[in-house]
């Protein structure tokens, strides 16, 4: 079944801190993960809000890995909005029907597409100009939060990451 608010205990504890922030996000994904019947107990918790936080969870343990990334869901709809669409809804349909206007390494070097390296960013929005239409920037704009996670993830774990548990109002959205 469908869980909804009403199944869960909520406490306003008053003014919101990132620590207990974190700490909820933590509690919320255990007992989520608890009710599908998973024992995932070591994940790196990704929330994307309206910027993106990391939190490593081992256990009861739980890392707030700072200080986070500015960039997730506010850059995403701010700059679909600058650039003609009408609402988040609408840049994640334009987004979808575009093509990143991003400057990828096969762009430099064409002996490297259809390889990994290849789709590798150089510069975000590097081919955009006054006549890039705008499903490709709006494409490019959830690139550029996309691969800022990606970058982050790499950094965090020091290699290929785990188990990534991904969160938050822009991950439901899109």
């Amino acid at each position: 079944r469908l869980l909804t608010l009403a199944d869960f205990n909520i406490i306003n504890h008053g003014e919101q801190t990132v620590e207990r922030e974190i700490a909820t996000q933590a509690s919320g994904v255990k007992e989520l993960l608890k009710i599908q019947g998973n024992n995932l107990e070591s994940y790196l918790l990704v929330s994307v809000g309206s910027g993106t936080s990391y939190t490593t969870v081992s256990g009861n343990q739980t890392n707030h890995e700072e200080p986070g990334n500015p960039l997730g869901g506010k850059t995403i709809e701010r700059l679909g909005l600058v650039f003609g669409a009408k609402d988040y809804p609408e840049i994640v349909e334009l987004a979808a029907r575009g093509t990143p206007a991003d400057l990828f390494y096969k762009d430099i070097f064409p002996s490297l597409k259809g390889t990994l390296k290849g789709e590798f960013v150089i510069a975000h929005f590097g081919k955009a100009d006054a006549s890039t239409k705008k499903e490709d920037l709006c494409a490019s704009t959830i690139n550029t939060v996309a691969v800022s996670v990606v970058c982050d993830l790499l950094r965090i774990t020091n290699k290929t990451p785990g188990n990534v548990l991904y969160i938050g109002s822009t991950v439901s959205r899109t």
